[in-house]
Parts: C-alpha cells; sequence; structure tokens
C-alpha cells in the first residue's frame, strides 16, 4: 500500500521513515475515523468518501473549492455535524432530496478533512 521496503542493510530509507512518522501522526489524530469502521451510507465520490461506526457517520474530504456540498439521501435522521476533532459545529440542512452541508468555517485539516454526523 505503501511501497516502502527496506534496503539491503534491512534499514528504512531516511525519505521514507519522514513519510510514515507523518502517516503514523495522522493515524493518532484520526483513526477514530477509520479503525473499526464500514463504508458509510454515501457513495464513493471524486472529492470524499464515508466510513460508518455504529451512530456516527464520518466524511473524509480530499478537496472542496466550494463551501456547500451536496450529499445523496440517506434514511436516518442526521442530529449533528461537526469537525472531526475540533469539535466546531458545522451546518447542514436534510431533506428527502439530499443533505447539504456548509463548510465556510470549516478549516481544512490536509491531507484530509474528517466531517463527523451524529445520526440516529
Amino acid at each position: 500500500l505503501l511501497n516502502v521496503g527496506p534496503m539491503p542493510n534491512g534499514r528504512i530509507q531516511p525519505q521514507f521513515v519522514s513519510v510514515l512518522k507523518e502517516v503514523g501522526a495522522w493515524m493518532k489524530k484520526n483513526g477514530e475515523a477509520i479503525y473499526g469502521t464500514r463504508g458509510g451510507p454515501f457513495p464513493p465520490r471524486d472529492r470524499a468518501v464515508s466510513t460508518q461506526k455504529g451512530n456516527t457517520i464520518y466524511l473524509h474530504i480530499f478537496d472542496y473549492q466550494d463551501p456547500l456540498i451536496a450529499l445523496p439521501p440517506i434514511a436516518p435522521k442526521i442530529v449533528s455535524v461537526r469537525a472531526f476533532g475540533s469539535g466546531k459545529e458545522i451546518p447542514f440542512k436534510q431533506t428527502a432530496d439530499g443533505v447539504v452541508l456548509t463548510l465556510s468555517a470549516l478549516e481544512k485539516t490536509p491531507p484530509v478533512t474528517i466531517v463527523e454526523m451524529k445520526i440516529k
């Protein structure tokens, strides 16, 4: 997956070590949205995918220019939408036509910005 292998002496090349440390730091901070989840209710898109664990949906946003993200409708009622990590509330509207998130105040956290949705 990461295409990192040891050199003949068994050591990892220094440029790969820094990448692996970055991935490790990101996973330590965001692992809750990855480990123990399954595919979420929203189909994968060019700029976002979803995962789900229990009554929490995690939307992993790779890039967004438009402050509005429109998602297809889902049956469960969304009770809250927050920025993962900071807990900052994100305005949203859920109708029979779908879900719209307003991300204008959301701070991007490259490489992936994660939004946490609670459902019931």
